[in-house]
């Protein structure tokens, strides 16, 4: 039995028959006499490129290809370009321009990778910009419903959504919809509607007979300073209305640290010390926004949902409590490890400090009572707080969902609901407004997860307990 012929390469096939159809451009006498042997050469290069012997570029674009070119030239005029059909002229246009770019591939691909490069970044750009727009409509949309509201907290909290706005447009790098490059080439905006809208809406809940503490805070949050908002009144009725909860303290502090005034940081910090609870009131915020998403028929739109999930952090500002954090935690090690001020010096000050770990483990926000909850660990050697805190921190990492591999520690907000039922679910949890720990509990639930962390759920212990040293 004759030895049997190995077979070709799945690409020697392939381009086979990109070689054959090309044939339509040689004159049909020519293709019948010659193209049998024309196609066997291309095989037989072919496989010397499989085999190795002969270089991929060399022998298709060098040799093969133009050897066609020239035989479709030369046929073509003895045979007549007369009876050629239109097809034929526009084939054999787009073959030679196939081969004078593989000729002349150094000199075309930068500009033309450059000019690539350029469209995509001008259609990335025009797509974010139609998305911030569309989900800046949909705040003003909420926040206007949230406004004609009678109560101090609607106000409040109107002005926070426009808060949202301004930032985004004065800080756009801070706000990336997507990876692309021309979103770093986005220059800040003005936003002195936006920075207007929130001081007349911040005036509004300072004057309502029931500006209450939620309403207080939200406002709080809302005001910059800089923007022509004068944050430090709204502080100080905060003081007074909010007085037991070390969120209103911290608040405190960050006002304090941004006047560079260090009686009233101390002061502030003292006075978190002597709370009792850490309350940023993020459950009552999430309950606001799905119910004026319900009384506005939005109660199954993406977009609203999403903005609902964002408010369910500490506001839109997150800074505050990382003033306060900061402050507490010292870096005094040469290889920049963190330690907290425990020193006899500043007893006091860590006694204060210790205080304010405790209130914001205990904080209905995920993220805060993590952060409390590690800060523990490092100020403290206790056993049985250590034994404590890994069964909290082990809970709170179920509940963040957290893939360590991918460096996420939090539920941030930024991820997408996998399903309109998914998304239902998490509206019908949040609902209730008892926080952002219980209410993710629930979510659980409903999506048939468990709510703690399952035995075999595990965590590494560095991200667990970090011991202060």
């Amino acid at each position: 039995m004759p030895p049997r012929t190995p077979r070709d390469p799945a690409w020697i096939r392939i381009a086979d028959r990109i070689y054959t159809a090309a044939f339509v451009l040689l004159p049909k006498p020519f293709r019948s006499e010659y193209g049998d042997c024309m196609r066997q050469a291309f095989r037989d290069r072919c496989r010397e490129v499989a085999r190795g012997e002969r270089s991929a570029f060399r022998a298709l674009a060098l040799e093969l290809a133009p050897d066609l070119v020239t035989t479709m030239g030369r046929e073509g005029m003895q045979t007549g370009f007369g009876d050629m059909a239109p097809r034929q002229f526009a084939l054999m246009g787009c073959l030679c321009l196939a081969f004078a770019g593989l000729a002349f591939r150094d000199a075309i691909t930068p500009p033309v990778l450059d000019t690539a490069v350029a469209i995509r970044n001008r259609f990335n750009d025009f797509v974010d910009l139609r998305r911030i727009e569309a989900r800046e409509a949909n705040t003003r949309r909420i926040a206007e419903r949230l406004a004609g509201n009678s109560d101090a907290g609607s106000k409040a909290l109107a002005a926070l959504l426009y808060r949202s706005i301004a930032e985004r447009k004065q800080n756009p790098l801070y706000f990336p919809d997507n990876q692309s490059e021309s979103l770093y080439h986005r220059l800040p905006e003005k936003a002195d509607a936006e920075n207007a809208r929130i001081r007349q809406l911040v005036s509004d809940a300072l004057r309502a007979s029931d500006a209450g503490a939620y309403a207080l805070v939200r406002a709080a949050e809302s005001c910059v300073p800089e923007d022509g908002c004068d944050r430090a009144k709204v502080i100080s009725r905060l003081e007074e209305v909010d007085s037991g909860n070390a969120y209103a303290w911290t608040l405190a502090f960050a006002e304090a640290d941004a006047r560079n005034d260090e009686p009233a940081r101390r002061n502030a910090l003292s006075q978190l010390g002597r709370a009792h609870r850490y309350d940023t009131y993020e459950g009552e915020t999430a309950s606001r926004m799905i119910r004026a998403a319900d009384a506005m028929g939005l109660d199954d739109d993406a977009a609203t949902a999403t903005l609902a999930r964002d408010t369910t952090r500490a506001g839109l500002l997150y800074d505050q409590q990382f003033l306060l954090i900061n402050d507490c935690v010292k870096q005094s090690r040469a290889d920049g490890s963190s330690v907290v001020a425990t020193n006899a010096m500043n007893q006091p000050f860590a006694a204060d400090c210790h205080r304010a770990f405790e209130l914001m483990a205990q904080s209905s926000s995920l993220g805060l009572s993590t952060f409390g909850w590690h800060l523990l660990v490092r100020s403290d050697d206790d056993p049985a707080l250590r034994a404590e805190a890994r069964d909290q921190l082990r809970d709170r990492y179920w509940l963040a969902g957290t893939r360590f591999e991918q460096g996420r520690v939090f539920w941030n907000g930024a991820e997408d609901f996998g399903s309109p039922r998914e998304r239902q679910a998490w509206l019908a949890a949040f609902r209730g407004g008892d926080g952002e720990v219980a209410s993710l509990r629930r979510w659980f639930i409903a999506r048939g997860l468990p709510a703690h962390a399952p035995s075999d759920y595990h965590v590494p212990d560095e991200n667990l307990a970090p011991r202060a040293r």
